[in-house]
């Protein structure tokens, strides 16, 4: 009897994981290229406004994240980036992270009506196509609600394309345990 309870959770494992596995990683290669994509913008406000602007927008690398996981399911932050393909309006990549911002929020400046701008970034695989990148902000009754909406062109000319090199910086790689794609920088 055990072992026959053991066979079926592993086929119920196996069976589980190929399905999970398969096409997580045609959505990527739907929509993006194994390069990355920081949106810099500067969220501006005080303890009632929240204002959001794009500042610029580079093209770098590969895609260091994870190429199955793609839209944040765990609704954790007080925001979310949202980004949406832009020709079907499909959620395709998202993340929950905290910042500064909020933080000024809830001082007594920010209370006062002194308003102040943070300079945030949105780290996204690189798009295949148009895409539209909004920035979502979690409201007392836990929900979100859309701040900041934008359409974001990858052939734009105004993307700032390559590494970033400094001459006079030289880079050691000190560790390599494989693929960044299924390993976590700590």
């Amino acid at each position: 009897m055990r072992g026959r309870f053991v066979f079926t959770a592993l086929i119920v494992l196996i069976v589980a994981f190929v399905s999970s596995a398969g096409p997580a990683r045609a959505d990527f290669d739907d929509y993006f290229v194994d390069k990355t994509m920081r949106i810099d913008y500067h969220h501006t406000g005080d303890a009632t406004t929240d204002i959001a602007s794009i500042d610029r927008i580079y093209e770098y690398g590969m895609w260091a994240g994870s190429l199955k996981n793609l839209v944040d399911k765990l609704n954790y932050g007080a925001y979310y980036h949202q980004v949406y393909d832009a020709a079907s309006g499909e959620l395709i990549y998202s993340r929950g992270f905290d910042s500064y911002f909020k933080e000024y929020q809830v001082s007594s400046k920010a209370r006062n009506g002194v308003i102040k701008t943070f300079h945030e970034s949105a780290i996204i695989p690189c798009p295949k196509a148009k895409i539209i990148f909004a920035l979502d902000k979690r409201q007392k009754d836990g929900q979100l609600e859309e701040i900041f909406r934008t359409e974001i062109d990858p052939n734009d000319v105004m993307i700032i394309r390559g590494e970033a090199r400094d001459a006079s910086v030289h880079v050691v790689k000190s560790l390599y345990h494989g693929d960044p794609h299924v390993k976590a920088d700590i």
